[in-house]
């Protein structure tokens, strides 16, 4: 009601280019939050605390990527109409923090003006470390920028009423960019051997989640809810559709392995990946098995929170996530499984673990997709019953416009059910 908690140089030139605020207005802001942030720099200083002295010029790209994650979440959760009220943009916003700095470390900031202020408490004039300061204020910014045409992307229709929420151009672009983040978040945990890694990556498909399930291909963001979502029936989803979904997961899964093991040479400071995915301490056997459970139930909770019509206003990206905290370590995505194996080849690393084993697992998640819409036709069974479907057309309006296969809101909503009541009648 205030400002609209920018609280972020990157997010509010972000928020300027998307055409949601005032340039006027703007340059009052970022003032405001550069001294800020400098007071608060300057107050480290007196406490003699210091910042992360291992701030290096490499780490200006996934600030890049994050900062504009960052900005992209913080338009969808605040300044999309198909949202407008829910209750879930703290915590969409929040979890890119977790996402992003679990896998890179502790230098990460995804903000300029923290990064003006923990400069500023530097006791010292040092030119080095000014000129990383500059090199990653700039890569914040053009990420802010980046997040802008996303949006644009992703929301035609916020500027061109006459355009066609559903294009595939659209569709594409959501799906590439859930995909994309989740995947380089998974790669980047790996080769830094973080302890985390299952935290950041559910942070990371939580914030996708739901900054991307309003978009018109409804945040598969997974080969295996792909596959799942075409065979659980009731038409939710065109083939074709389909098709394209998987084809977009996996080549941003690839593509998130090749940033993955750039940075990875970059850094200069990784050792090779020889212990492969899963839990080294379980077999081989008993990994497969757990990959395979764990899809299952993403599976079966993403059917279950996004195409029943049921109100998930601000659970369903918490529900989804959490699929992947409780595997622990477990991809649960082949796209992501996929992008890992990219990211070893680009590193120059060797395979303690082969191929062959990479393939069991994607294999083993594309059967825990195809678990998980059995178990969703068999629970569910009344999404497959006419009258409750039309039931469901004198429902209160759902608060976020969840419907069938892409989440859209209104009147298009209502269309849907309809049109799913009279094919379920003819059939």
């Amino acid at each position: 009601p205030v400002s609209g908690a920018h609280l972020n140089p990157a997010f509010t030139l972000c928020d300027v280019l998307a055409g949601k605020t005032q340039w006027k207005r703007s340059l009052g802001y970022v003032a405001a939050q550069v001294i800020g942030a400098i007071l608060a720099g300057r107050l480290l200083a007196v406490l003699e605390i210091a910042p992360a002295d291992d701030v290096q010029w490499f780490h200006a790209l996934p600030e890049l990527l994050y900062t504009s994650l960052l900005c992209f979440v913080t338009l969808n959760a605040t300044c999309e109409e198909a949202t407008r009220g829910n209750e879930f943009y703290g915590i969409s916003i929040g979890m890119v923090y977790i996402a992003g700095g679990v896998a890179v470390g502790s230098t990460s900031a995804f903000n300029p003006a923290l990064t003006i202020g923990s400069y500023a408490s530097i006791p010292s004039f040092d030119i080095r470390k000014i000129i990383t300061c500059l090199a990653i204020l700039a890569a914040q910014c053009i990420g802010g920028a980046f997040a802008a045409q996303l949006f644009k992307v992703c929301r035609p229709h916020e500027y061109d009423s006459r355009v066609d929420q559903g294009e595939m151009t659209t569709k594409a672009a959501g799906e590439f960019i859930g995909t994309f983040y989740i995947a380089l978040t998974l790669c980047l945990n790996t080769m830094t051997r973080s302890v985390a890694a299952s935290w950041s990556m559910a942070a990371a498909l939580m914030s996708a989640t739901y900054s991307l399930a309003t978009v018109a291909s409804g945040a598969n963001l997974n080969p295996s809810v792909t596959l799942g979502l075409l065979l659980s029936g009731r038409d939710k989803i065109d083939p074709k559709d389909g098709r394209l979904y998987i084809i977009t997961q996996v080549f941003a899964g690839a593509c998130a392995g090749i940033i993955a093991g750039i940075y990875a040479r970059a850094s200069n400071k990784l050792e090779p990946l020889e212990a492969g995915p899963g839990n080294p301490v379980l077999s081989e056997a008993s990994n497969f098995a757990t990959d395979f459970m764990f899809t299952s139930i993403l599976v079966f909770t993403w059917l279950a929170m996004l195409t029943t019509g049921s109100d998930t206003q601000s659970f369903f990206g918490l529900a989804i996530a959490s699929c992947v905290t409780a595997s622990a370590v477990s991809a649960l995505n082949p796209a992501v499984m996929l992008g890992q194996v990219v990211a070893v080849i680009v590193q120059g690393s060797s395979f303690g673990w082969g191929f062959l084993q990479a393939l069991l697992f994607v294999a083993a998640e594309l059967a825990g997709g195809c678990a998980g819409s059995g178990a969703f036709r068999l629970l569910y069974r009344r999404e497959f019953d006419g009258h409750y479907l039309e039931r469901m057309l004198h429902m209160s309006e759902n608060p976020m416009g969840m419907q069938v296969g892409s989440q859209v809101a209104g009147n298009e909503r209502e269309m849907a059910w309809k049109e799913s009541v009279a094919d379920f009648k003819n059939r």
